[in-house]
């Protein structure tokens, strides 16, 4: 049995996306400063999105995830997995112990992580009842473009809808001209499908 996965080196800031890409996709000026922090936020945001519904992680970060078995190791619970740093365990005599580098091999076969005992080895005893520590190096070195424009896609979509008063579907400024919305949903239907469709080969489904 697999238990929540911890961060303990977070990603830095709004990483992978900056607030260049994510002007551009709004079509907000660059020296438009006023809206910076609203815009990092959606881009936390998007991030957090995409990394719930797929159940990966998105930018590097490094993890603490703790199992009871070495065979749990089978399938491990986060993805993609760049680097094991170290496994900790507690051995029969009750100390603790760090597996050997050369003792196990990680594997990734896409979004599927899994670790197995290097060839001629076997995992060693443990204390019953003891869990083993694995701490990890994950998310993606060069995030796939798909998953990019996954977040520029929700970010634009949280961003269309600042500013403009939801039981409103025209507005006239005397002088300047009109803007109209779409009071149907279509265009956030057919924005939250096409994020769907790029998150889809990247998605890990839990553990049963």
């Amino acid at each position: 049995m697999w238990y929540p996965a911890t961060v303990v080196i977070p990603p830095d800031g709004t990483d992978p996306l900056t607030l260049e890409q994510v002007k551009r996709q709004c079509g907000i000026a660059l020296s438009d400063t006023e809206l910076d922090d609203t815009l990092e936020l959606m881009m936390k945001a998007a991030r957090g999105h995409v990394e719930r519904y797929c159940s990966i992680y998105v930018p590097s970060q490094t993890v603490v995830v703790k199992c009871d078995r070495f065979c749990d190791f089978t399938r491990v619970p986060v993805a993609p997995v760049q680097s094991v740093e170290t496994i900790t365990y507690v051995d029969t005599t009750g100390d603790d112990q760090v597996l050997d580098d050369e003792a196990f091999e990680l594997r990734n076969d896409g979004m599927t992580v899994s670790i197995v005992p290097a060839h001629g080895t076997r995992w060693p005893a443990i204390q019953p009842g003891s869990r083993i520590i694995v701490r990890a190096v994950v998310g993606f070195e060069t995030v796939p473009a798909e998953l990019l424009s996954a977040m520029l896609l929700h970010v634009r979509s949280q961003y269309g809808m600042t500013g403009s008063d939801v039981n409103l579907k025209k507005k006239v400024v005397d002088g300047i001209g009109s803007r109209e919305w779409d009071m149907t949903g279509a265009v956030d239907a057919i924005t939250r499908q096409a994020v769907a469709n790029f998150l889809e080969p990247f998605r890990c489904w839990p553990l049963a």
